[in-house]
């Protein structure tokens, strides 16, 4: 009888100490969750602040009243298709790795570009060259951004509150392109239209998707044409190698010993 006894207590305890083990995981987990959450808050509002001081909505500006005339003043006839105006002077003072800046009109995507000699570094730091495992949106150390090459890379992590390119995975689905086909992408030198035209996943390690340059315009079209045709959905328009291209890549959501990344493609169609 008493030997019973004794092996309830032993259970009775074996299943206190589980019961105190599970929650001391449950709070850690809890805490890594609201760490994590505060973490993506933080770095988010320092990229709000960024856009506040050198992004501004790009409006018709009114012309010279002529003397005499009414004062109200009146649009000018073409405005610029560009939605928004960058200040890059201001950029450029909080950092010089600064080269363009990338909008989506209705997504979380309004961040600064930045570039350097070297495709590490701002995997782990912010605009301000902060650590922060959000990263910074970059261009790949091979691209010359003034004189375009044929395959703008642009890298950026997919964070799950949807910042960075957390969005770009949805590009696989064709109604999320329908109601987001457009991105313009900002340059001192330039500003373009990205006309996005394919969505595919693929291996990290296979460098043929990640080319900068190209031989020859064949080769080049044929790099359109497979992206195209890997493409989950079918663009209204065919591949067209008179314009250059800008590729986004993120993490897949899915996750292989192949490496996966989401690439999305958009042709630069030069605008005022």
């Amino acid at each position: 009888m008493e030997k019973k006894r004794e092996n309830r207590a032993g259970r009775k305890r074996w299943l206190l100490i589980m019961d105190a083990v599970l929650l001391l995981a449950l709070l850690f987990a809890l805490w890594q969750l609201v760490a994590t959450l505060v973490s993506y808050r933080r770095a988010q509002e320092k990229y709000d602040a960024i856009a506040e001081q050198a992004v501004r909505t790009a409006e018709p500006q009114p012309t010279a009243a002529a003397p005499g005339a009414a004062e109200t003043p009146q649009p000018t006839e073409k405005p610029s298709e560009v939605p928004i105006l960058v200040d890059f002077e201001t950029l450029r003072q909080q950092n010089g790795d600064i080269v363009a800046w990338l909008y989506s009109a209705d997504t979380p995507i309004n961040y600064p570009v930045v570039q350097t000699d070297n495709n590490q570094y701002y995997l782990t730091h912010d605009f301000d060259r902060k650590k922060d495992a959000g990263g910074t949106l970059f261009f790949d150390s091979r691209n010359d951004i003034a004189a375009p090459d044929r395959n703008l890379i642009l890298y950026g992590h997919r964070m799950k509150d949807d910042s960075m390119f957390g969005t770009l995975p949805d590009y696989a689905e064709a109604s999320y392109w329908e109601e987001h086909p457009v991105m313009y992408l900002i340059t001192e030198q330039q500003s373009y239209r990205v006309e996005i035209f394919a969505c595919r996943t693929v291996s990290a390690d296979k460098m043929q998707y990640f080319a900068t340059g190209f031989e020859s315009e064949a080769a080049y079209a044929s790099y359109l044409t497979k992206a195209i045709g890997q493409s989950y959905w079918k663009a209204p328009f065919a591949a067209d190698a008179s314009y250059a291209t800008l590729t986004l890549v993120t993490c897949s959501v899915y996750a292989n010993a192949d490496n996966p990344r989401v690439l999305v493609h958009g042709r630069l169609v030069p605008v005022d």
